[in-house]
C-alpha cells in the first residue's frame, strides 16, 4: 500500500503496487519507490518505479531483486538492495538511473545494501551488510564519489592527399575539460593536435579526456582519415642516333614528387647497333622507356603515369646547309659539293703539267 498526505487527507497513487514497498524518494514532482513489487498502478515495474502526479512508469526494465534504499542527486536517481541486476546489466546490489539507462557504481557490493545518502556534490554513503565495497573491504558502511559522465565530438577531418600540409584535429568535451589526440594507426604523426600525413592510406585518429575529480573519462572517440596517394609524372625526351651507332644519353623529367622522397628515374631503349634505320615511337618495343629509382620505398605514396620517348634511327647524318645551299647554292650542298671537288682536281692537273713542262 502506498498513500499520499496532503496536508489534510490521505489519498492513494493510483492502484499502487502489488508487494510491499521499502524505500522513496522524491526529486521535483516525481516519486520513485522501491521495495519487492513487481507492478505499480497496473504496469510491470520490477521493484522500481516512478510516480509522475497521475501514473506510475517503470525505469526501464527495473531490477533482478528487491530494492531496499533509495536516494537522489540531482536527475540521477541510486538504489541499493538485493539485486545484483539493473536494467539488464550486472551491478551487484547499487546502481544509478540517469533518467534513460541504468549504470554500476564500480564493482559494487558483496552482500545487500539497506540504506543510502548521496551529497550535492554526488558522494554516496552506503550501509547494509556488506564487508567489501568496490574491491575494498568495508565493514558494512562504504562512501565513493559518483563522477559525472561526459562526452567527446570530434570534428570531421576531409579525405586527404599525400603531400598536403599538416591538418589540424579538433575535439570538444562536454566537460570543457582539455582533449588530448593520438594516431591509432596508419600513416601519420601527431604533435598536439596537429597531425602530419607521413604516406597515402588511411590514418585513425583519437581524442580522449581522462577527467578529474568531478568528470569521469570520456569514452574514446575515433575517426579515420582516407589519404589518396599523390599523382606522379615520369616522361622520357625523345631521341635520335645514326643506325649503327651507340645510343646517346637518354634523358628525361620527373614532376610530382612531394615530401622531399628521393625518387629518380633512369632511361633506356632496347635498340643497339643492329636495330634497323626507322622511328620507334612510345608504343614500340625499342622505344625509350623510362624506370623509377626509389631507394626508400616511397612510391607506394604516388599514382605514377609514364610516358615513353621516341627513339629515331637515320641512315645518314641530317644535311647541314648554309644558306639554304641546295643543288643551285654555293653552300655545302649537292651542287656546291660537286664544283668543290670539280675544282680541286682542275688544279692538281695544272700543277703537274708546270712541273713536268715547266712554266
Amino acid at each position: 500500500v502506498l498513500l499520499h498526505w496532503d496536508g489534510s487527507a490521505w489519498s492513494a497513487l493510483g492502484t499502487g503496487m502489488n508487494s510491499y514497498v521499502t524505500a522513496l524518494t522524491v526529486s521535483g514532482t516525481d516519486l520513485y519507490a522501491g521495495g519487492n513489487f513487481t507492478t505499480a498502478g497496473g504496469v510491470a515495474a520490477n521493484f522500481i518505479a516512478k510516480w509522475n502526479g497521475s501514473t506510475w512508469s517503470a525505469l526501464g526494465v527495473g531490477m533482478g531483486q528487491f530494492v531496499t534504499a533509495l536516494a537522489v542527486s540531482g536527475t540521477d536517481v541510486y538504489a541499493g538492495g538485493y539485486f545484483t541486476t539493473a536494467g539488464g546489466v550486472v551491478v551487484n546490489r547499487i546502481a544509478k538511473w540517469d533518467g534513460s539507462a541504468w549504470s554500476a557504481l564500480g564493482s559494487g557490493m558483496n552482500d545487500n545494501v539497506l540504506a543510502l545518502a548521496v551529497s550535492s556534490i554526488k558522494e554516496v554513503y552506503v550501509g547494509g551488510t556488506f564487508t567489501i565495497a568496490g574491491s575494498k573491504v568495508s565493514a558494512s558502511v562504504a562512501h565513493t564519489r559518483v563522477l559525472t559522465a561526459q562526452t567527446l565530438a570530434l570534428s570531421s577531418i576531409t579525405s586527404q592527399t599525400y603531400g598536403n600540409a599538416p591538418v589540424t584535429v579538433s575535439a570538444m568535451a562536454t566537460s570543457g575539460l582539455p582533449v588530448t589526440y593520438s594516431v591509432i594507426s596508419g600513416p601519420g604523426t601527431l604533435a598536439g593536435n596537429t597531425l602530419t600525413i607521413t604516406g597515402a592510406g588511411s590514418i585513425v585518429v583519437a581524442a580522449d579526456q581522462a577527467g578529474n575529480a568531478t568528470f569521469a573519462p570520456a569514452p574514446q572517440v575515433t575517426q579515420s582519415i582516407t589519404v589518396q596517394p599523390a599523382p606522379l609524372t615520369v616522361t622520357a625526351s625523345n631521341a635520335s642516333r645514326l643506325v649503327g651507332t651507340a645510343s646517346p644519353i637518354f634523358t628525361g623529367t620527373v614532376t610530382g614528387l612531394v615530401n622531399l622522397d628521393p625518387i629518380t628515374a633512369t632511361y633506356a631503349s632496347s635498340a643497339d647497333g643492329t636495330t634497323p634505320v626507322g622511328t620507334y615511337g612510345p608504343s614500340a618495343a625499342q622505344a625509350i622507356i623510362p624506370t623509377l629509382v626509389d631507394p626508400n620505398n616511397r612510391l607506394g605514396n604516388y599514382t605514377v603515369t609514364t610516358t615513353n620517348g621516341t627513339l629515331t634511327i637515320t641512315a645518314t647524318a641530317p644535311p647541314v646547309s648554309n644558306d639554304g645551299g641546295g643543288s643551285g647554292g654555293g653552300g655545302c650542298g649537292v651542287g656546291g659539293g660537286m664544283a668543290l671537288v670539280m675544282a680541286t682536281w682542275s688544279a692538281l692537273l695544272m700543277w703537274r703539267r708546270r712541273k713536268i713542262h715547266g712554266p
